[in-house]
């Protein structure tokens, strides 16, 4: 059945207050907008997302959430960007406003504006978050080759635990990819059910699958999120699939959920855990 792609907008930030400048910037995007288009809908801005932060964990169903979740992990926006502060500030720009200025790496632009409790983001995901951060960090300093459809072992990042590490890395994705459809349902509408099942449960999310690959960001050396893309039947307008690129200097992560039974072209080079974790094969986005 025909299809209609919305986008779900970003903000990026950088350590530059001239984004426009031709040089080679740093810049972290994140996934904060929920400006959709589609062929009989104008933007929506960035302020219509939930008005009101929830008490409640989506992903324990708990109440009294009071964490809230880094949209790229502080310690990469760390590594990349070193410590900022009042002297050395972020600069957040979007279609709305430009060189907002940040002042730290814990600003509430970088974070997801629904929290999770304590013990979902501290306990409950922490070896997600590990896991992650071994693996970007492998491709933030390694010498990889950048040609499409090149394998990369994954014993090279997690040596014998590749297995259980890399479900570690796509259950981080299901928690990342669940807090923006949680910071924005009333435009996304997915069902949250399945990512915190595989969270609580330790087992993959049959829905999202993962692209590797080098960064689509051109000159700019970016940490975070670009646009959500969500792909909706015209008859009902139900989701088919969503998708966004998470990037890590150099490299990039697609991030892609697929309803159940939802016909798609194939994805090329996705990764899902039932598929073996011998090898990544490289994408070009």
């Amino acid at each position: 059945m025909p299809a209609t792609a919305y986008s779900v907008r970003t903000a990026r930030f950088t350590t530059d207050a001239t984004p426009s400048s031709p040089r080679p910037i740093r810049s972290a995007v994140d996934g904060s907008g929920i400006a959709l288009r589609c062929h009989h809908m104008g933007r929506v801005s960035s302020e219509n997302r939930m008005s009101k932060s929830s008490t409640k964990c989506w992903i324990c169903d708990d109440e009294g959430a009071g964490t809230r979740e880094h949209k790229v992990k502080r310690s990469y926006l760390k590594a990349e960007f070193g410590r900022r502060s009042q002297d050395k500030p972020l600069y957040r720009s979007s279609a709305r406003e430009l060189n907002k200025k940040l002042s730290g790496l814990s600003a509430a632009p970088l974070t997801f504006s629904q929290p999770i409790c304590a013990h979902c983001n501290n306990v409950q995901t922490q070896p997600h978050d590990r896991a992650w951060q071994q693996m970007s960090e492998f491709f933030r300093t390694s010498n990889l080759p950048r040609t499409a459809g090149t394998g990369i072992p994954v014993n090279r990042i997690f040596g014998t635990q590749s297995v259980p590490e890399m479900l570690n890395v796509h259950l981080f994705f299901v928690k990342n990819f669940g807090c923006c459809v949680r910071d924005n349902d009333q435009k996304m509408e997915i069902d949250l059910k399945p990512f915190s099942d595989a969270i609580l449960y330790g087992k993959a999310c049959p829905n999202v699958f993962l692209k590797f690959g080098p960064s689509v960001s051109g000159e700019v050396v970016a940490a975070g999120q670009s646009d959500m893309i969500i792909r909706r039947l015209e008859s009902d307008g139900s989701c088919v699939s969503a998708s966004y690129f998470y990037f890590v200097g150099e490299w990039a992560v697609m991030v892609l959920f697929v309803t159940t039974g939802a016909t798609l072209d194939p994805i090329t080079n996705a990764w899902h855990p039932s598929m073996g974790n011998d090898e990544l094969t490289l994408s070009n986005f």
